[in-house]
């Protein structure tokens, strides 16, 4: 069994940006928008910061200034009713509108490197590996994301695990009921993420829908934003929601890091604000796994990271670009 550990490296050629672009290009394409809420956001943001590069920085500082008391009821009110909201799914709709149709090297990874068994865990919100795993026939909804998507095949050969969330995710507020009586079994944002139908097309089920996705409704965002403090969990009226949610998925990812004769981490660099994606890559290994970084610039050092974490067969692959090291795979095969 292998794992791959995929970060926005991995990503760049099928259109998505890099951690450090990704702030000022968000902003530069809502400034753009015919939504005028989007376009009101994003000029907010450069009067109140200048240029943002790092979307890190703006997503932390919209934090702390939320819980700091001392700012003014107004202000906070700003950013938790408006700024945050409508930056959150501003991305979400960024992610979707960028998103290229064709990703060669996510095809050739999924046609010719990825295997039966083989785990994938990814820290991208994009959808278009996704896509690439299903047309491969190596992935199904059903199942394949590492929790049950009822309603749709299983059976998946490979797991996909997201461990910060998915662009084609939803938390739908209540199922989408607006007005009644609800009774709430699962809490407010249910069990699992939904899907809408164009999304579930675009992972190439179409025709489908999501039998949870009853009507269309308020929503949130599940994805674990880029934050120095990630939380993962939704603080509700009803207490956290969705902890054991991601609690699973990262034991699920745990459990294969430590089945996996090798493992590849491509395109990740390991931030140290990524602390609980740190402790799972440097603790949950095979002491004998083979270990191979491709993650650009960043890569020396990563090795040099696992190999004061105990893991001596870790190493730096000859080529450290994605989609570079994925033509040197096949080419070898």
């Amino acid at each position: 069994m292998k794992t791959y550990v995929l970060g926005a490296g991995a990503s760049l050629h099928a259109g998505y940006p890099s951690a450090s672009t990704m702030g000022v290009q968000l902003l530069t394409w809502m400034q753009k928008h015919p939504n005028p809420n989007y376009r009101a956001s994003a000029q907010w943001v450069f009067d109140t910061f200048g240029l943002v590069v790092n979307v890190e920085e703006l997503f932390s500082t919209l934090d702390s200034t939320l819980g700091d008391s001392r700012r003014g009821t107004e202000e906070r009110g700003n950013i938790a009713n408006f700024q945050k909201p409508t930056l959150t799914r501003a991305l979400q709709e960024w992610f979707i509108a960028i998103r290229n149709s064709e990703a060669g090297a996510y095809q050739s990874f999924s046609d010719e490197i990825v295997e039966r068994g083989d785990c994938i865990i990814t820290f991208n919100y994009d959808v278009s590996l996704d896509r690439e795993l299903h047309i491969a026939g190596k992935w199904e909804l059903g199942d394949g994301y590492g929790f049950d998507f009822d309603g749709f095949p299983c059976g998946s050969q490979t797991k996909l695990l997201k461990l910060h969330g998915s662009a084609n995710w939803i938390a739908l507020l209540f199922g989408g009921i607006t007005s009644g009586i609800t009774a709430v079994l699962d809490g407010s944002l249910g069990v699992r993420p939904v899907i809408a139908a164009n999304e579930l097309s675009f992972l190439g089920y179409c025709g489908l829908t999501d039998p949870r996705f009853r009507r269309p409704g308020g929503s949130i965002l599940p994805w674990i934003l880029p934050t120095r403090n990630k939380r993962f969990f939704f603080e509700t009226s009803f207490g956290r929601e969705w902890e054991d949610f991601w609690d699973s998925l990262w034991e699920q990812a745990r459990q294969g890091l430590r089945a996996s004769e090798a493992v590849f981490v491509l395109g990740y660099s390991l931030a140290a604000a990524d602390e609980r994606a740190c402790e799972l890559l440097f603790s949950s290994l095979s002491p004998d796994a083979k270990i191979e970084i491709a993650s650009g610039s960043a890569t020396d050092s990563i090795v040099g990271r696992f190999k004061n974490a105990g893991y001596q067969n870790a190493v730096g692959a000859r080529i450290t670009y994605f989609e570079k090291w994925v033509e040197g795979m096949c080419s070898r095969s």
